[in-house]
C-alpha cells in the first residue's frame, strides 16, 4: 500500500501530472483571481512545452550523466566478483507473451549486463521487488527474459526491494554471505551516480557500468525545439531521479 501511495504522489508531482495540477488550479482561480489563474495556466502550458523538447530533456540528462561508460572490451581478468543488475519496472500482464515482461528500459539494462557477463563470465545478481503484492518480483521477471532470450540464469534474485536504497541493502546482505563485495553495477547512466553512491555506502566496492547515454545533441536546432512525447518521458525520468536524490539525502541525512 505504501508503495502504491508513493507512486500516486510521484505521478502528481512529476510531468505531465504536475502540469495538469497547475492547469486545474488555474482554471479554479481564474474567475476570482484572473491574473493568478492565468499565471498557473500559462505556467502549465509553457513548462509542458519545454519539458517536451530535446533541448531541455538532453540538458537535464547531461546534469545526471556524470560517470563515463566502460570500454567496449572488458578484460576477463577483472577483480570483480559479480554483476549486480537493477530492475526498473515491469508490465504485470502481456497477453501476447502470456506472462509479465520488463519495461523497455529494463531490457536495455539486461542487454548490457549480458554484454559484460559474456566477457567476464561473472555471475549475476538481479535486484528488484514487486510493485503489487500479488505480482511476480521484477528480478524474477528479468531472470525469465535472460533465460528465454540469452540462455543464461542469474545466480541470485533479490526480490523484496522497492527503491535503490533497498536494492543496495538487500543485495549486500545476499552477496556478503557469499564473500562478495566487488561488483559491476548495471543501471542507466542518469541513475548511476546516485545508485553507485548508495551501493558504496552499504559496503560494496563498485565499478559503475552505466548504459544508454542520452545527453548527445547532434540534431539540428529546430529539431531540438520540436515537442515530442519521448522527450517528455525523458524529462520525467530525469526529474524523478533528481527527486530521488533529494529524498535520499533528506531521509538519510546526507
Amino acid at each position: 500500500m505504501e508503495t502504491a501511495i508513493l507512486n500516486i504522489i510521484k505521478t502528481m508531482i512529476l510531468p505531465p501530472g504536475i502540469n495538469i495540477v497547475l492547469a486545474l488550479i488555474g482554471f479554479f482561480l481564474v474567475k476570482r483571481f484572473r491574473k493568478t489563474g492565468w499565471f498557473f495556466i500559462a505556467s502549465a502550458i509553457v513548462s509542458l512545452y519545454f519539458l517536451s523538447t530535446s533541448l531541455v530533456s538532453r540538458h537535464l540528462a547531461g546534469t545526471q550523466e556524470k560517470i563515463d561508460p566502460l570500454p567496449p572490451v572488458i578484460s576477463a581478468d577483472t577483480d570483480r566478483q559479480a554483476i549486480v543488475l537493477l530492475g526498473g519496472g515491469a508490465f504485470v500482464t502481456m497477453p501476447e507473451y502470456g506472462k509479465p515482461v520488463p519495461y523497455p528500459n529494463v531490457l536495455e539494462r539486461i542487454r548490457y549486463a549480458m554484454h559484460i557477463q559474456r566477457q567476464t563470465d561473472l555471475p549475476i545478481l538481479i535486484s528488484g521487488g514487486s510493485v503489487f503484492p500479488a505480482s511476480h518480483s521484477e528480478s524474477w521477471i528479468i531472470n525469465q527474459v535472460m533465460i528465454d532470450d540469452f540462455k543464461f540464469e542469474a545466480k541470485w534474485l533479490e526480490e523484496t526491494s522497492h527503491n535503490t536504497a533497498e536494492n543496495a541493502e538487500n543485495s549486500f546482505r545476499i552477496l556478503e554471505a557469499e564473500g562478495i563485495d566487488r561488483v559491476f553495477l548495471v543501471t542507466h547512466s542518469i541513475h548511476m551516480n546516485r545508485a553507485a553512491e548508495i551501493f558504496e555506502s552499504q559496503g560494496f566496492d563498485v565499478i559503475p557500468a552505466p548504459t544508454i547515454f542520452l545527453s548527445a545533441d547532434d540534431d539540428p536546432v529546430f529539431m531540438l525545439l520540436l515537442p515530442k512525447t519521448i522527450s517528455l518521458s525523458l524529462s520525467r525520468d530525469i526529474l524523478h531521479e533528481i527527486l530521488g536524490q533529494w529524498w535520499y539525502k533528506i531521509r538519510h541525512n546526507k
